[in-house]
């Protein structure tokens, strides 16, 4: 860039920073009818306060983060009274019972023979 193109372009940018831009008065006018129905809506009643009890169930999120925490109690009390298991047991097997179900039984799973008479 020349020298010349620098001057025409500061030029340009001081006119642009002396001119003061206006707002219109119809934009005004909107502007202020805007605030002026926000604040209406602002001033509108307030519905009655909730109990605490009703606050206390809603931060919970309703039945159903009543009914995980109510379920979370039960499960919690019934593993703090159920009798233990000695750690030596479970590591020995003792502990736990198996039970073997045979869903599948070997004689009849590829069985295809076909019975005829006679």
């Amino acid at each position: 860039m020349t020298r010349q193109d620098d001057t025409f372009l500061d030029d340009i940018l001081a006119q642009a920073r002396s001119q003061q831009p206006t707002p219109s008065q119809d934009l005004i006018a909107r502007v202020l009818a805007d605030a002026a129905a926000e604040q209406a809506a602002i001033l509108t009643p307030i519905a009655a306060p909730v109990s605490r009890g009703q606050r206390f169930f809603d931060i919970l999120g309703g039945w159903t983060g009543f009914g995980g925490l109510i379920t979370a109690g039960m499960a919690g009390i019934w593993i703090g009274l159920a009798p233990q298991v000695p750690l030596e047991s479970l590591a020995a097997g003792e502990a736990v019972d198996t039970i073997a179900l045979n869903l599948w039984p070997e004689d009849s799973l590829f069985d295809v023979s076909v019975e005829t008479d006679g």
